[in-house]
């Protein structure tokens, strides 16, 4: 990392998540995606991110959501060591920070319909529910994959992060890769049987 992004503000130190190499309130905001599923040592990763923040500093923490992610589907993730309900990451979260808003994240099958004419529009609009019920909103997701929360004592900093949003990579074509998919399997079945 140090190799490949330099930059004369930029510095790159290695740690422990329960014991983090930085100064008593010298971070604005600390960012750990996926992280906290994988450490046995909890409490105190939320414990030294609080001391490093300054004061209103915000953390964004992101986790499994362990009914989506290993219940339902029966997975066991080797490397998981404790994961989290809903509940149990909010509750643990508002142990160390005096405000938590919570964001489910996961890929969801949708219809668009854009403009092929090289005339983007900047604005959207978004439609949810069935052909007796439509409104022109966006849907809240029932069954998150992943727990999303931003963290801060400053409430006021937690409202105005909001991170509500969706993301598209135009070279992406979810149906495509799930039908190549399917057929590289339907081939690996067939070869199977065939020996």
């Amino acid at each position: 990392a140090a190799g490949k992004y330099k930059r004369s503000n930029l510095s790159f130190r290695l740690g422990s998540c329960d014991s983090i190499p930085l100064s008593t309130g010298s971070v604005d905001a600390v960012v750990s995606f996926e992280t906290i599923e994988h450490l046995s040592e909890q409490a105190e990763m939320l414990q030294e991110i609080h001391r490093v923040l300054r004061a209103g500093g915000l953390l964004v923490i992101s986790t499994p959501e362990k009914l989506q992610y290993s219940d339902e589907p029966n997975y066991k993730n080797p490397f998981h060591i404790s994961e989290f309900y809903g509940s149990e990451f909010r509750t643990l979260l508002t142990q160390h920070f005096a405000h938590v808003e919570m964001y489910g994240q996961r890929i969801a099958a949708a219809s668009f319909v854009h403009a092929i004419d090289g005339t983007a529009d900047d604005a959207w609009i978004a439609h949810t529910g069935d052909a007796d019920h439509l409104a022109q909103a966006t849907a809240c997701l029932s069954s998150p994959l992943y727990l999303i929360a931003v963290c801060s004592d400053d409430q006021v900093k937690v409202k105005a992060c909001s991170i509500n949003s969706i993301y598209i990579d135009p070279s992406d074509d979810i149906l495509k890769t799930l039908k190549g998919e399917w057929l590289q399997f339907a081939k690996e079945q067939e070869n199977s049987v065939g020996q």
